[in-house]
């Protein structure tokens, strides 16, 4: 009898403002890999939700996508531009696909940005830290926030996320790819806490080494 797979939803807030400019080439190269790699692993089964964000418009672009079927960034799906409103971001993430697991699955949320709030009307700080919390405590879900230019853990800890990590532009692209190394790794993991560490290990060891 063949073994039966691990399950993943992983959800990914992905900031698309104006300063993400400078690396939209690298942000794409990153992410496709991400998939890429993702999509290449046969010991787990990966959902895949994906919101993009800035002050024009927050979209889920993925809710529960089995990752086969998922798209391909490319520059004219992925333009950076305006004001950084990430509470409504990771609010309307959650809202929409990121706070319900099927069995057997466990919760990888991903929040990739390097601004800070500044143009957020629906959700607030406190409604998205008790949110990210009241995951947290189900013990299936994983929460990670990846900040860059920034001091990523108090930044991270004002919306109730205690395992992050930082990166520079000079990163960016070797973060995103090892996010597939790390999320591999976040299934195969015993325990949802060591699988935590897992994939924030694999995350640090890309942002120490840089982009080539």
């Amino acid at each position: 009898m063949a073994k039966k797979k691990n399950a993943v939803h992983v959800v990914m807030v992905l900031d698309e403002t104006g300063s993400m400019g400078v690396i939209k080439g690298k942000t794409i190269s990153g992410f496709n890999e991400y998939i890429t790699t993702l999509q290449g692993d046969k010991t787990a089964k990966y959902r895949f939700t994906l919101t993009t964000f800035n002050s024009e418009s927050t979209v889920t672009r993925h809710a529960g996508t089995d990752i086969q079927m998922v798209d391909k960034l490319t520059h004219s799906t992925y333009t950076p531009t305006n004001l950084t409103p990430l509470y409504d971001a990771i609010g309307i993430a959650l809202r929409d696909a990121g706070s319900y697991l099927e069995k057997n699955e466990r919760g990888l949320l991903v929040i990739f940005t390097d601004g800070q709030e500044n143009a957020s009307r629906e959700f607030t700080r406190q409604h998205v830290a008790d949110k990210i919390k009241d995951l947290e405590a189900t013990g299936r879900w994983g929460v990670i926030y990846l900040g860059a230019n920034q001091d990523s853990f108090e930044a991270g800890q004002q919306v109730g996320v205690n395992l992050t990590a930082n990166w520079t532009y000079g990163t960016a692209q070797k973060v995103i790819g090892a996010m597939g190394v790390g999320t591999i790794a976040y299934s195969a993991a015993p325990t949802t806490d060591s699988a935590k560490e897992a994939f924030a290990s694999a995350v640090r060891s890309a942002a120490a080494k840089g982009d080539n």
